[in-house]
């Protein structure tokens, strides 16, 4: 079970892959989990997601979302059915649940496409640590 609302345990009934992602309540996808294992078909694998995320703007509360699963997989979020966790969290962040919907169909399509997922680039395409490094570079030719 989560631990003081921070985190949810995910259940995976079944080999083969699993994408989740996190989606703040305007159905922003700030981050994607894969989980691939293979075995019995019995066999169930745990992860944890975080149900808050830090970033430059400030720890955003997040809620977890399918992107993709395996045929015949069966997901438990905190124990409950994947859909109905789901709605709770909605209700609880005050979000539309087709927003993040919406926001899972989209990255499933990106990734079937080959693209990914497109997070926005920083200022200048590069980490402001490498910017330095290339500014130098190039002064020196």
């Amino acid at each position: 079970m989560a631990r003081a609302n921070e985190s949810v345990e995910v259940l995976v009934h079944g080999p083969g892959e699993l994408v989740l992602g996190l989606a703040d309540r305007s159905g922003r996808m700030l981050l994607l989990r894969r989980i691939v294992f293979s075995g019995h078909e019995k066999l169930v694998a745990r992860s944890h997601l975080p149900l808050k995320v830090a970033t430059v703007g400030g720890t955003v509360e997040v809620s977890p979302v399918v992107v993709s699963q395996s045929r015949g997989q069966v997901i438990h979020l905190d124990g409950s059915d994947a859909a109905k966790f789901i709605q709770q969290r909605c209700r609880s962040m005050r979000a539309r649940p087709t927003d993040l919907y919406r926001a899972a169909r989209e990255t499933a399509d990106g990734m079937r496409e080959g693209n990914g997922l497109r997070l926005p680039a920083r200022p200048g395409g590069l980490p402001s640590s490498m910017r330095a490094k290339r500014g130098a570079s190039s002064r020196r030719k």
